[in-house]
């Protein structure tokens, strides 16, 4: 009787060890988790390693204001018509974005605004805002027409060989909270991976080469707390 109590006493102290192991486990996961951070799909494997110190950079800000008449300047085959944003194609074709703006029967405005072109590529981006919905840049094709979609605005890598699209919305559902990298395949460009992110938004960032870059980041969930900054890699599967 006497050996099926210890026997007993053994096997709850045991369960117990057991339970206080694993809970310890999470909790170091969890801990890990606010310090690195991991993003993957078949294509990409992106690592946000967050700092304990603020890095001195040189930083672009994510949502940097544009000014389109100084890009319109450079190109003879994109006008500004008003309202109306013309595009001339090297095939002969054209497309016309046209901003919307008015207050009856309801408040509403669209707007498509040149940002310029895309380092030595054959693409132009637009940034596009809609009232009380949503943002994202229009990646369109100079000699085709043919169009992409990214988040947010983009930013080359040092030798164009990634574009980085970050958007920073850390309180608004309707507009995505995160990053998207697209790839060079000469002339065009591919999307390789879209990721949201929840705990932090990307409010500037520094390229440092192709597959890294220091991002300037702000909690999500405090949008009047300090910035925290952290190094971002990128690396293909």
């Amino acid at each position: 009787m006497k050996n099926h109590i210890f026997g007993l006493i053994y096997l709850i102290l045991v369960l117990l060890f057991n339970s206080c192991s694993e809970s310890k486990m999470k909790s170091k996961q969890t801990e890990n988790n606010i310090v690195d951070e991991l993003y993957e799909n078949q294509n990409l494997r992106v690592q946000i390693k967050f700092l304990k110190e603020k890095t001195a950079i040189e930083v672009k800000k994510v949502n940097e204001q544009i000014f389109e008449n100084q890009k319109l300047t450079n190109e003879n085959r994109v006008t500004r018509l008003g309202d109306s944003l013309i595009f001339d194609f090297s095939n002969k074709r054209n497309q016309i974005y046209i901003n919307v703006n008015r207050t009856e029967p309801k408040i509403y405005w669209e707007d498509f605004i040149f940002k310029g072109q895309i380092g030595d590529s054959k693409y132009w981006e637009i940034l596009y805002g809609q009232y009380n919905c949503c943002s994202y840049s229009i990646l369109l094709n100079s000699e085709t027409g043919d169009t992409l979609n990214a988040i947010g605005s983009t930013f080359k890598s040092p030798s164009g060989k990634y574009l980085l699209s970050l958007s920073y919305s850390p309180n608004d559902s309707l507009i995505f909270n995160g990053f998207e990298i697209f790839k060079k395949y000469s002339p065009n460009y591919k999307r390789l991976g879209r990721f949201r992110t929840t705990n932090w938004s990307p409010y500037a960032f520094s390229w440092k080469n192709d597959n890294e870059l220091i991002l300037e980041t702000k909690n999500s969930k405090n949008i009047k707390g300090e910035f925290r900054y952290a190094k971002m890699i990128i690396q293909e599967k």
